[in-house]
């Protein structure tokens, strides 16, 4: 009889193991195993990485994936920042355009009050004014 581990985490010494491998229940098998699991896993017809070489690609593919991630996440805040940093520049522009037509809009009704004001002025002042004779002396 061997050990069995179940799903739910409880265990039994009186059932029979599952798996074809003497010692191992086939949900619990670990991806670092001794060399003599690794074998009997072979001899199982399981196929198992091999250590050494193998193992260490993986942990250098690992860790240049790791490494990756955290250079994108880091691009990923840089652009973030700048997305925002335009999308305030965008409302900037927009407010300052807004102010400059209301200020455009004031100028001509003022320009227009203005010249108003000044025909006003000048027909008061030319009916003032009598044309004189040229060549009369007073």
């Amino acid at each position: 009889m061997n050990r069995c581990v179940y799903r739910n985490g409880k265990s039994d010494s009186n059932c029979t193991a599952v798996s074809p491998i003497p010692g191992f229940t086939t949900s619990l098998i670990s991806p670092s195993v001794s060399r003599q699991q690794a074998q009997k896993l072979k001899e199982a017809g399981i196929e198992v990485p091999e250590g050494g070489r193998k193992g260490l690609d993986v942990e250098e593919e690992n860790k240049k994936l790791k490494a990756e991630l955290k250079k994108l996440k880091e691009e990923f805040e840089i652009t973030k920042k700048a997305l925002q940093t335009s999308e305030n520049d965008v409302k900037a522009i927009k407010k300052q355009a807004e102010n400059l037509t209301k200020e455009y809009d004031r100028l001509l009704e003022e320009h227009s009050k203005l010249q108003v004001s000044v025909r006003v002025r000048f027909c008061v002042f030319s009916h003032l004014v009598q044309p004189v004779e040229t060549g009369a002396l007073i």
